[in-house]
């Protein structure tokens, strides 16, 4: 059996992986970006070019990710109106930037509900390490003290990673540069499946109903042919896969221009954790995750050293402009950090305080996709009530919460992440689509699956990447059941 898997982020990478160790022939397709190639001015490039007053993680302004993007956004194009529409066509995606953070205790009833088999979560599990934060911490430097506040509570839950514990050296991970310890920071070269350097132009059907005879036009850099295959799995992220679909079967020309894509947003706040310090060699990444509910709103917070955010800073200053200005604030921040290394109070305090990444759910954003005139739109948007609500009573009453748990917020307001920033989308393409990723339409064969967060109007209030990779296993389970 010939199967085509479309993209090669950490979706399409698994899914052809699982595919292929089931000794199928699978093809996975994916653009061969020249992640080495300069480009001038890539230092000031940010995401859709917005200013850099904008509130964005700091890994959406490394160097390395923007040249991607700048590459991936000459073959793909689209124009985003406030929002951060991120596409990333190397292999692995944006999972060669991501946080790693699995949201796993957040997500463990979403998985449940999945019901999948003992072997597709046994196979999930030998593909992506699952790395307890605070079990690296209590292994390493005879935690228990400091890990006995987080089961006490039964609030805070430690963050799983999907980070290789054994390779972790010195006994600290930074999360910030690209490290072979985080899975999907590099490509992972032997695979069971075929890669195709090429773009998928169009899907291709059979006129008659009956045939379910699929094709792929695939442009490479040599030429453009068309392949045949008995199943065609679609997992180029919500937004490459409503332009592919979109394109390939004309779905704009009978209805509406534009579609609700569902996310994230998110707030950032300082909290000090006066029974929760982390340790001198330290992850960099989310320490902690909570969730939580206010009316008909499911919050998920994720817990970042504040010591993390200093070694960020301190790097974009370093990689900077070599300016005067830029040189006092290394020695500002060079002068903090002997604070903390030599001052017990100094550390004893900054060894406290958290990042903390407040996610809301999809109902507060208002954000769309579409395609008008043959380009792809996106426009992002907040609820008509967001100032008054969330930033005001929402947070308030969040903050109110932390404390009964030993938890201080020191912000007066939250910082609100650019729209889209979140770079978790959704349910582009749920319309069209049973529950199943087949497609509602008849004249559609049902041997297309569309197996990655397109086809989902849900969208989990916790990290959603293990979600939908979990998702994915199951809506694939029909071709080798």
């Amino acid at each position: 059996m010939n199967i085509a898997v479309i993209g090669e982020g950490i979706i399409g990478h698994i899914i052809a992986s699982y595919l292929g160790d089931k000794k199928y022939n699978v093809d996975c397709i994916s653009p061969n970006i020249n992640e080495i190639k300069e480009h001038a001015g890539v230092n000031n490039y940010l995401i859709n070019n917005f200013s850099e007053n904008k509130t964005i993680s700091p890994k959406l302004k490394r160097k390395d990710l923007n040249k991607i993007r700048i590459e991936t956004e000459k073959i793909f194009k689209k124009k985003c109106s406030n929002f951060e529409g991120l596409e990333l066509a190397n292999k692995m995606g944006l999972a060669k930037f991501w946080g790693a953070n699995l949201g796993y205790e957040g997500l463990s009833k979403d998985i449940k509900s999945l019901k999948l088999t003992k072997g597709e979560w046994d196979y999930i599990k030998k593909k992506i390490p699952f790395m307890n934060v605070q079990n690296f911490y209590k292994k390493r430097f005879n935690w228990d003290k400091k890990t006995a506040f987080v089961n006490k509570h039964n609030f805070f839950k430690s963050s799983t990673l999907a980070v290789y514990e054994n390779k972790i050296k010195d006994n600290s991970l930074k999360g910030f540069k690209p490290s072979k310890e985080i899975f999907g920071n590099f490509p992972i070269e032997r695979t069971s499946f075929t890669r195709i350097n090429g773009r998928v132009l169009k899907i291709q059907t059979n006129e008659k109903p009956k045939n379910e005879s699929c094709y792929l036009l695939i442009e490479t850099e040599e030429n453009i042919y068309s392949k045949k295959y008995d199943y065609i799995i679609v997992a180029s992220g919500a937004i490459g896969s409503f332009r592919l679909v979109m394109d390939s079967f004309n779905l704009y020309q009978n209805n509406k221009l534009f579609h609700k894509i569902n996310h994230h947003h998110i707030l950032s706040t300082l909290v000090f954790l006066p029974k929760m310090p982390y340790p001198r060699k330290y992850i960099g990444m989310s320490n902690l995750d909570a969730s939580t509910n206010y009316e008909n709103l499911s919050l998920y917070l994720n817990f970042f050293p504040f010591r993390s955010l200093i070694d960020i800073y301190k790097l974009e200053l370093i990689d900077g402009e070599k300016s005067l200005v830029n040189k006092i604030r290394i020695c500002i921040v060079n002068f903090l950090e002997n604070l903390i290394k030599n001052f017990y109070f100094a550390r004893w305090f900054f060894h406290r305080l958290y990042i903390t990444n407040i996610y809301l759910p999809a109902d507060v954003t208002s954000s769309y996709i579409g395609i008008k005139n043959d380009k792809l739109f996106l426009i992002g948007g907040l609820r008509s009530d967001f100032e008054k609500y969330i930033l005001k009573r929402v947070f308030n009453k969040l903050v109110k919460k932390l404390k009964l748990y030993d938890a201080y917020n020191l912000l007066i307001k939250p910082r609100s992440i650019s729209v889209g920033a979140d770079l978790h989308y959704a349910s582009s393409l749920s319309n069209y689509l049973k529950k199943d990723g087949t497609f509602k339409l008849k004249n559609i064969p049902k041997n297309i699956i569309i197996a990655d967060s397109s086809s989902s109007e849900y969208l989990p209030a916790a990290n959603p990447s293990l979600y939908f990779i979990s998702r994915a296993i199951k809506l694939v389970r029909k071709i080798h059941s």
